[in-house]
């Protein structure tokens, strides 16, 4: 009777329990990642308990009933429960037991208890090894076991004739078995992030691939065999791979659409390169590729081209082929020109020019009326062609660190330009008519030997940022104010000796930078920047505090001032410099200001600076005069340099393991000659500025100590060290 009792209450259990686990589904999928969008999936028990409890369905469609409540789970729920999927028959077919701290396989997994199980991930556990009865059963078609430790796959790999995805990513192989060339039905093969140093010729059977991961290996060569697969995609980035094998374009011709080639050795590419018909995507970034071949002008399909850091020279002639190209990476090359072809190239849309030696850029640059971006940082070019000013469709413009002394006046013309930034360029002045272009928001002319800025600047209705820091600027224009949408006004390091009081009717100004200038007084409407956040107003000749501030004010910087009374006001910004003012005297300076330490005895602030110290040409010190005798008066300068005589050159960074075995010894006398000593009225040394700084460890040059080793006489050839006071 007891039994019979239970059959009746057990469906009712069994509803309730269902309701928790539903609950449960909800919980784990807010903290997991679903298997996929499938009609239905359940979760979320210990997988041993859900074998023991699958129902199958009756002819009637309704769950058969057990006729006992299941037994409780042996394993622990927490480590095993796992996201899964079942079929009509109730029979488990996908299984997630991902980032659960595995060292091995469940039993369960390897007995045949899943004969239907067709997708399994195990990726983020501890796994050294797949069990070859794993493999063996054959049914599965999707095997992720990624970010584990598998350092082995078993020859049973060739057993799974069904399998299409195989991810293995991030683990140990050093190798692939050759069994893989069984696997017929294989797609995608995931084998990034691992060890191998070679893919056996037997993948040229797997007729199915399509799609191929490789990346970040340690493959010097590819086999010529990949050339018999159907690639889609091939991604055989960060490896060492010197060339590409004969055939292989040709091979993967008709399927190729993304070759991935970034981060290795190349210095060529073969020539048949051009048989790529379908190629959308092509990535060589960061090779030796010295040329390219005629042939590359004819992938008439590729959209993407990224060809920065390598050692181009020149571009093909036939470059205007590329009739689909959109973007083109170039920068950090040799390029002196541009073949006029490149006009050619009508639907270009960013064009990354940064880092070569452009002297111009081609008259048929005009032709690229859907260009976009346009970056020339770090070029030789010491001017634009007029025909700039055609790139209606120009957004960004990149301009710094080249030659420039002058913008043509048709720049003006780009009325769609959202950025223009040409920071540490020579300009010396900017066009009159830079008002016109009324979509710029960013304006980037800091560096530059600009006495004035345009009156014009302020038809800019849409800026947001305007940094004009570090050029010789003495005032600047009323129509500042008129900048309603500024959010951002950065002119540190100029001549400036008074604000338009117009400024303060930007509203909208979150940070203005007026640092290491000569500002005398401050408008009283600064009250009026009520979005204003930080006001950087050190190193000038301020004589009082300002006499009100922004109400919404951070930070303030009014450190090495003429200041002689302390400010009072109604609110005092959280961030507050005030040291190296007369007002401060002896007082310790707050704890949020530069530098927290004082010499015993003297008054200005003791600055410790660390410079580099890769000693070449010796001529490197006058670098850092401009800075030291900038803040001479303010601080008390102690110089800190890690000593490396070098010989390399910028390009192959210094060479710096060669200078190390070299071990050159360092020429005393050339470093202080590179930092002389300047004589105070006292006849010694002064303590402040850039040569009294640099004293320290010029002259106690016995002083010096290799890292981590006792003192040594400064002639013994060393390779890093410390001077040190």
């Amino acid at each position: 009777m007891s039994a019979c009792l239970w059959e009746s209450v057990w469906p009712t259990v069994e509803f309730f329990l269902g309701i928790g686990y539903a609950a449960g589904v909800v919980t784990q999928l807010f903290h997991c990642r679903a298997w996929e969008k499938q009609k239905k999936y359940f979760v979320l028990d210990p997988p041993e308990y859900l074998l023991h409890v699958k129902s199958k369905k009756r002819s009637g469609g309704q769950a058969e009933q057990l006729n006992s409540p299941p037994a409780k789970a042996q394993t622990d729920p927490a480590s095993s429960v796992g996201l899964m999927q079942k079929d009509t028959d109730g029979e488990v077919t996908a299984l997630d037991i991902s980032n659960r701290g595995l060292a091995e396989l469940p039993a369960f997994l390897c007995d045949g208890s899943l004969p239907r199980l067709r997708r399994l991930k195990v990726s983020g556990n501890a796994l050294t090894e797949l069990s070859p009865a794993l493999l063996a059963g054959g049914s599965l078609s999707e095997l992720i076991a990624g970010a584990n430790q598998v350092w082995l796959l078993p020859d049973e790999l060739g057993l799974c004739s069904k399998l299409e995805i195989l991810g293995l990513g991030s683990n140990r192989l050093p190798a692939l078995p050759a069994s893989i060339g069984r696997c017929a039905a294989l797609r995608t093969l995931r084998l990034s992030d691992n060890l191998l140093t070679e893919l056996p010729g037997e993948i040229g059977s797997c007729t199915s691939l399509t799609d191929l991961f490789l990346a970040g290996n340690q493959l010097m060569s590819l086999p010529v065999a990949l050339s018999r697969c159907p690639l889609v995609s091939l991604n055989v980035s960060a490896n060492a791979l010197t060339e590409l094998p004969e055939g292989l374009c040709a091979g993967v011709g008709s399927s190729l659409k993304t070759l991935q080639l970034s981060d290795n050795r190349l210095a060529s590419l073969p020539a048949d390169v051009g048989e790529l018909r379908l190629l959308e995507t092509l990535n060589l970034n960061g090779n030796r590729l010295r040329e390219l071949p005629s042939s590359f002008g004819r992938l008439g399909a590729v959209v993407t081209v990224g060809l920065g850091a390598n050692r181009l020279t020149a571009l093909p002639h036939n470059i205007g082929g590329l009739r689909s190209l959109r973007t083109i990476q170039l920068g950090e090359n040799r390029l002196a020109t541009l073949p006029e072809s490149i006009g050619a190239c009508s639907g270009l849309e960013d064009l990354g020019l940064a880092q070569n030696l452009l002297q111009c850029l081609p008259r048929s640059v005009s032709s690229l009326t859907r260009l976009r971006s346009l970056v020339l940082a770090q070029a030789k070019c010491a001017a634009l062609p007029c025909e700039v000013g055609k790139l209606t469709a120009l957004l960004q413009l990149e301009l710094s660190g080249s030659k420039l002394e002058a913008l043509p006046a048709e720049i003006c013309e780009l009325a769609a330009l959202l950025s223009l930034r040409a920071s540490d360029c020579r300009l010396v002045t900017l066009p009159e008519q830079l008002g016109s272009l009324s979509a710029l928001q960013t304006l980037r002319v800091d560096g530059n030997r600009l006495a004035r800025l345009p009156p014009t600047v302020g038809r800019l209705q849409w800026l947001k940022e305007l940094w004009a820091g570090g050029n010789a600027l003495a005032s600047l224009p009323p129509s500042v104010g008129l900048l309603s949408q500024l959010r951002v006004l950065g002119l540190s390091s100029n001549q400036i000796e008074t604000l338009p009081t117009q400024l303060c009717a930007c509203a909208r100004l979150e940070r203005l930078l007026v640092d290491d200038n000569r500002l005398h007084r401050l408008p009283d409407e600064l009250e009026q920047l009520e979005a204003c956040r930080e006001l950087g107003l050190s190193a000038n000749q301020l004589s009082e505090p300002p006499a009100t501030l922004p109400p919404r004010l951070e930070s303030l910087r009014l450190n090495s001032n003429l200041i002689g009374r302390l400010p009072v006001w109604p609110r005092t910004p959280a961030e507050l410099w005030l040291h190296d003012n007369p007002c401060w005297g002896g007082r310790v300076a707050p704890a949020n200001a530069l530098p927290a330490g004082r010499d015993a005895g003297e008054g200005r602030p003791l600055v410790a600076v660390l410079l580099p110290g890769l000693v070449r040409s010796y001529a490197h010190g006058e670098h850092w005069r401009s800075l030291f005798s900038r803040y001479a008066d303010a601080y008390e300068l102690r110089a800190f340099m890690h000593v490396w005589p070098i010989c390399g050159s910028v390009a192959n960074n210094f060479n710096q393991e060669a200078d190390r075995a070299a071990g050159h010894i360092l020429d005393l006398d050339k470093l202080r000659a590179a930092y002389p000593v300047r004589e105070g009225r006292s006849g010694v040394a002064e303590s402040g500025g850039f040569e009294g700084a640099l004293r320290r460890f010029a002259v106690a040059s016995h002083r010096l100590h290799p890292i981590g080793s006792p003192p040594i006489a400064p002639d013994v050839p060393m390779s890093s060290g410390w001077l040190r006071d």
